[in-house]
């Protein structure tokens, strides 16, 4: 209230390699992260270890990310900054942030010289890359807005729908593996959010129309789409049966209607019912939604 801030204090030693395991849990602004004097070593997404170091300058992270990074610190004793870059436009008309200050690592103490790795140690037996041969369907999905001026208020949409707890928007069937091209209306960037199943991140546009594509693909649950933007993803659907939902991560636009009810099914119709002694559970429309 004063007017002063205490910003919080990580300790390291000059040359020092830390593992940072982050998450994202604010409920709106993407952030650009930087650090001064450093740069940011890219270890896993989302949980999944990555097939190789990614070192950047700048650590693109929204809501709902994790991310696992090591940080090696200055050989140079003193205090930097780990700050939100400014400029950054999330919105097209609004929400263009300025830099922010998050924290500061203090850096000294006895020099150490720690190496950083060479190698990392990715999940492929458990996550193997998708093959063409594995797509069973290929999929269009639109997230957008309406100004509806007459409430007042944006309502957020996927595929010109909001959420309806009593609707199955899709049906996935357990074994098989799609791929999904997602596009963006230029209203506002969207954090993708995936419950159950990760997915491959294949491609990226941003507004500018600028394609980044990932080869080897990245393995992770949330992806930003850019406002007027898309990413291409694939995901194998396994193991879990029945509901599950996806959504924008942004808290404000899954409330006003930004998410989508998925069912996983099997191939093969259940004929079991539930009793005292057991059963399997399956949707009344179960028949309908195996093609």
């Amino acid at each position: 209230t004063d007017g002063s801030l205490i910003f919080p204090e990580l300790h390291m030693r000059p040359g020092e390699v830390q593992h940072w395991r982050m998450s994202h849990s604010g409920i709106f602004i993407n952030m650009p992260l930087i650090i001064e004097g450093h740069q940011v070593h890219v270890i896993a997404h989302d949980g999944i270890t990555a097939e190789e170091v990614a070192t950047v300058d700048e650590m693109f992270w929204v809501s709902g990310q994790r991310r696992d990074v090591l940080i090696k610190a200055s050989d140079k004793p003193g205090t930097y900054a780990v700050k939100r870059r400014g400029g950054y436009q999330q919105a097209a008309e609004v929400n263009k942030w300025k830099e922010k200050t998050l924290f500061n690592i203090v850096v000294e103490g006895e020099p150490m010289d720690m190496a950083l790795p060479t190698k990392l140690n990715p999940p492929s037996a458990r996550l193997p890359y998708i093959q063409d041969d594995e797509i069973l369907v290929k999929r269009e999905v639109a997230f957008s807005f309406i100004d509806n001026t007459n409430l007042g208020i944006f309502i957020f949409t996927i595929d010109g729908r909001v959420v309806n707890p009593a609707h199955v928007d899709y049906t996935m069937v357990v074994g098989t593996a799609e791929e999904w091209t997602i596009t963006n209306d230029k209203g506002s960037d969207h954090p993708f959010h995936f419950h159950v199943n990760w997915f491959e991140l294949h491609s990226v546009v941003d507004h500018d129309g600028v394609e980044t594509v990932y080869d080897p693909p990245l393995w992770m649950d949330t992806a930003n789409i850019p406002r007027d933007g898309k990413i291409v993803i694939r995901q194998r659907i396994q193991n879990y049966q029945g509901m599950a939902v996806f959504h924008c991560h942004i808290l404000n636009h899954e409330d006003e209607g930004m998410m989508s009810i998925i069912e996983f099914v099997t191939a093969k119709p259940k004929t079991q019912t539930i009793t005292s002694a057991g059963g399997v559970l399956v949707s009344p429309g179960y028949a309908g939604h195996v093609v």
